[in-house]
């Protein structure tokens, strides 16, 4: 055989074992069957339930993003979501509720902006006739999580009083599921409330560090919030502090005029919110937020002359904030997001409202700036009649500001 001949030969074969590999290697689902699939999901939800996660938005938000993206790939194949039912009834040796039903895949439900169970409006209705939203955990509209979370109350229910036995075929998968389940939910609980979690005074969390997975289930499960009846998420009173630094540019020991070391600075702000009858509800891009009125204020820096007591703010004070909780890096908030308040005396502040430099809790009870790299020393801005805020400044001296941060929780 020439060279060329056997080069061509030699060639064809490669082509051909090319071939052979494309159309015989297998998805990640279609060379496996149902029960497989199922069961590789599960392994993978209790590698990432077990996982220890850093008490910070950036670390918790890839673990729950993680988390939902294995509960997606059960939800989007209905033979698969069927097999993972099947398989949990395997390990707690009884049949479990199947009021769970299919769920769009994660990134319709993300696409949309809108999933189910959040607020719909029909054609021509009112928008406050809509279904208000309700404060839930991220994973509620996952039927896969709606079997895990069945499973896990069928199995506390079954516990053995005053002790850790579980009533299971399989106990230490069981155990396991249930570790997973709980910690999952308790992240997500943090992610809206970090310092509770952090500073001890979280019962659940406390719980769940303490091992204690089934005493956690049951207080996350009794502390669920909900919604009034006609009312809006956000409707309360919100307290919390505005953080900003600032340098002054003033003579040295020469007569030379430097800029000074930056000055960290603070004040607390409480505001309370009230939802409109009917609901001022928008739509852009896919998403829906609402719009509520800002009743009364209260602002410990003088210059916004709110007194000790507050004031109602000028007519236009609102927070406009969305309805497909919580925000994060997959979910964020859109352009216009965000708090004004105009005070009687001139004074004004306002929250960056651009797309993404909002963050809200699973639940609506904690509002803040976000992550975003492009709003950091900008994250809000205030002017008063005084000028910028900050102590008086009879001198004169220029002054630069950063307006680092500003959280406001109920």
């Amino acid at each position: 055989m020439s060279k060329r001949g056997f080069m061509a030969a030699f060639l064809g074969l490669v082509l051909a074992l090319i071939l052979a590999a494309c159309t015989s290697a297998p998805s990640p689902t279609d060379g496996a069957s149902a029960k497989e699939s199922a069961q590789r999901e599960l392994n993978n939800f209790i590698g990432l339930g077990q996982t220890d996660v850093a008490l910070n938005e950036e670390d918790i938000s890839r673990h729950l993003d993680q988390v939902a993206a294995v509960l997606n790939r059960i939800d989007s194949q209905p033979e698969v979501l069927s097999a993972f039912q099947q398989l949990l009834e395997e390990v707690l040796g009884k049949s479990i509720p199947t009021s769970a039903t299919f769920a769009p895949p994660l990134e319709q439900r993300l696409v949309s902006r809108q999933p189910p169970g959040m607020l719909t409006v029909p054609a021509g209705q009112p928008a406050s006739q809509a279904t208000p939203p309700s404060r839930k955990d991220r994973f509620t509209d996952s039927a896969a999580w709606r079997f895990i979370t069945e499973f896990v109350k069928t199995l506390i229910g079954s516990q053995v009083p005053g002790g850790e036995v579980l009533d299971a075929a399989d106990p230490e998968v069981a155990r396991a599921i249930l570790i997973s389940r709980t910690r999952t939910a308790s992240y997500n609980r943090c992610f809206d409330n970090l310092s509770s979690c952090a500073d001890g005074s979280d019962p659940a969390f406390n719980k769940v560090a303490a091992g204690d997975y089934a005493e956690a289930f049951k207080i996350m499960a009794s502390t669920a919030a909900t919604v009034p009846s006609g009312g809006s998420v956000y409707d309360g009173t919100y307290t919390g502090t505005f953080t900003y630094e600032y340098q002054e540019e003033k003579p040295d020991a020469e007569g030379r005029f430097v800029w000074g070391p930056w000055i960290a600075a603070r004040f607390t702000l409480t505001v309370t919110l009230r939802s409109l009858a009917p609901d001022v509800v928008f739509r852009q891009a896919g998403a829906t937020s609402v719009a509520l009125p800002i009743t009364h204020v209260v602002v410990s820096d003088p210059d916004f002359g709110a007194g000790a007591s507050g004031i109602a703010p000028l007519f236009g004070s609102a927070a406009t904030l969305p309805l497909d909780l919580p925000t994060t890096p997959l979910n964020p908030s859109l352009a216009g997001m965000g708090m004004v308040i105009l005070f009687p005396n001139g004074a004004t502040l306002l929250t960056e409202n651009r797309a993404g430099a909002l963050s809200v809790g699973f639940d609506g009870r904690t509002l803040s700036n976000s992550l975003d790299p492009g709003i950091q020393g900008r994250t809000w801005i205030a002017d008063t009649p005084q000028g910028p805020v900050g102590p008086p400044n009879p001198s004169g001296f220029s002054r630069n500001y950063k307006y680092t941060s500003w959280r406001l929780q109920q």
